[in-house]
């Protein structure tokens, strides 16, 4: 092995050895056997299934529907914010993104300039989704406030909209789904579905993802809260 390469395995070992003990992470493998320091890559190499953690978006282009928690939106872009669900933990440091098989390891702010330290090693990737998962069940939920009547102009977007709850139907799909009822939901002469997984009653706030089905708009919950 020429001394290069010897050089640049013990910087990689050494640089993801702290990144990964730094969110919490214990490897009991040589981790330069693990990962690859990669200047180029693209999101699109992660596929359509993607979360992570990131203290700040700029020029990344995330597929929708990505899972993200960030220390703040100040540095979101509208075409993120509209079409990734979106949590907030002030105390975040740490970049990374999961991909369905792979992972990027950011070497600084999470860029398209930076590298990335890449991974498909089984064991990282479910500490790092571990990792992920923890923060995310902590973190804050965020989406757009609107009002009821705009709504079929954010299909396809993450809202949070409130309205009073006038109906309420069990929901029963052909396929799988994790709601169990349907509630119809006003504010101020407009109305909408709120497929939920639960049943509530009165005025409540929903936050959740806008979609249209056959000339209809309805909303797939991700949480609702009761005002009292």
């Amino acid at each position: 092995m020429d001394p290069f390469t010897l050089l640049l395995g013990f910087a990689i070992g050494v640089a993801v050895t702290f990144l990964l003990i730094f969110v919490g992470i214990r490897i009991k493998t040589p981790v330069e056997k693990n990962v690859e320091l990669v200047p180029m890559w693209s999101i699109n190499e992660l596929g359509l299934d993607v979360c992570g953690v990131v203290e700040r978006i700029s020029d990344l282009d995330l597929p929708a529907g990505s899972q993200l928690i960030v220390k703040n939106t100040d540095s979101v872009p509208p075409k993120i914010t509209n079409t990734c669900e979106l949590r907030i933990d002030p105390t975040i440091s740490e970049n990374f993104l999961i991909g369905q098989n792979r992972a990027f390891i950011f070497m600084g702010t999470a860029t398209q300039k930076v590298p990335v330290l890449l991974t498909e090693d089984d064991d990282l990737l479910m500490r790092l989704r571990s990792e992920f998962n923890s923060r995310w069940d902590k973190a804050e939920l965020h989406a757009e406030p609107i009002i009821m009547k705009d709504l079929s102009e954010n299909v396809g977007h993450y809202t949070r909209i409130k309205g009073t709850v006038v109906d309420i139907k069990e929901f029963n799909p052909r396929e799988t789904s994790p709601y169990s009822y349907i509630l119809r939901v006003v504010d101020r002469g407009a109305g909408v579905d709120v497929l939920s997984k639960k049943r509530y009653t009165g005025e409540i706030e929903v936050v959740g993802s806008v979609r249209e089905s056959k000339g209809l708009v309805a909303i797939d919950s991700i949480s609702i809260t009761e005002i009292k």
